[in-house]
C-alpha cells in the first residue's frame, strides 16, 4: 500500500508552521513542558491536526511508514512518540482489521457478525461468543475478542453522548475504516439497542461508583 501524498504534504506544513512560530516545540514535548510555548493554545491545536494527520498516514502508508514520519520531524526520539500517541488513536481501526478484509470478501458474513456482536457481547454477554471466532473469519479468539471490544466501547461512546444516526455513521467509518454499508448496518444496530446500551453504560457507572465508595469506606 501506498503512502498517501496528501498527508504528508498536510504533516510537512503543520511541522514547518511549528518551526516557524513555536522554534523549541520539539523540546517541549519530549520534556513535557509548556512554559516556552509562546501560544499554547494555537499550539495544542498544530498538535492535535499533526497527530490526526499522523493517524491518517499511518492507515495508509507501507512498512515504511516509521522512517517517513522521521523524514518529516528529523527527531527519532519525537517521531516515535508522537507515532505511539497516534496509534493509541487508531485502536479501533486496528481491532477492526480482520473485519475489512472480511467485508471485502462475504459483506453478509460480516453484517451478520456485527448484530451476533451486539446481540452476545454488547447488549448481553454470552461467556461462550467467542467459541465461534472461526465462524466468522477471524484467526485465533484473541482477533475476535478485540473487535468486540472495541465495537462495545464505541457503542457505549455513541450512546452516552447521544449521537445521532448521522454521525454515528461518520464517526464509525473514520475511526475503523469500514464501508459505508456496514457503518449503516451498524448505526442501525445501535438505535435497535440504544435503550439497552445506555441502561449498561447507566449500570457500569454506578458500579464504578459503588467499588469508590466501598474504597473510601475502607479508609476511613
Amino acid at each position: 500500500m501506498q503512502n498517501n501524498p496528501y498527508q504528508a504534504d498536510r504533516i510537512g506544513q503543520i511541522i514547518g508552521i511549528l518551526d516557524q512560530e513555536e522554534s523549541g516545540w520539539r523540546r517541549c514535548i519530549k520534556e513535557n513542558d509548556e512554559s516556552c510555548i509562546n501560544d499554547l493554545e494555537r499550539f495544542r491545536e498544530y498538535i492535535a491536526d499533526l497527530l490526526f494527520e499522523i493517524k491518517e498516514y499511518i492507515k495508509s502508508a507501507d512498512s515504511q511508514e516509521k522512517i517517513s514520519i522521521q523524514d518529516f520531524i528529523h527527531d527519532s526520539l519525537l517521531a516515535d512518540h508522537l507515532m505511539d500517541q497516534a496509534r493509541r488513536l487508531l485502536v479501533h481501526y486496528r481491532a477492526m482489521a480482520p473485519l475489512r478484509i472480511l467485508e471485502k470478501d462475504d459483506l453478509h458474513l460480516c453484517q451478520d457478525f456485527f448484530t451476533y456482536a451486539m446481540e452476545n457481547y454488547v447488549n448481553r454477554l454470552d461467556m461462550k461468543c467467542l467459541d465461534r471466532f472461526e465462524d466468522y473469519k477471524f484467526q485465533n479468539y484473541e482477533e475476535m475478542q478485540n473487535a468486540l471490544e472495541s465495537l462495545d466501547v464505541l457503542s457505549g461512546y455513541y450512546v452516552s453522548k447521544s449521537f445521532s444516526g448521522q454521525t454515528i455513521r461518520e464517526d464509525f467509518g473514520d475511526e475503523t475504516g469500514l464501508s459505508p454499508v456496514l457503518c449503516e448496518h451498524y448505526a442501525i444496530l445501535i438505535n435497535e439497542s440504544y435503550q439497552t446500551i445506555r441502561l449498561n453504560t447507566i449500570f457500569q457507572k454506578v458500579d464504578l461508583l459503588e467499588k469508590k465508595i466501598d474504597q473510601l469506606l475502607e479508609r476511613i
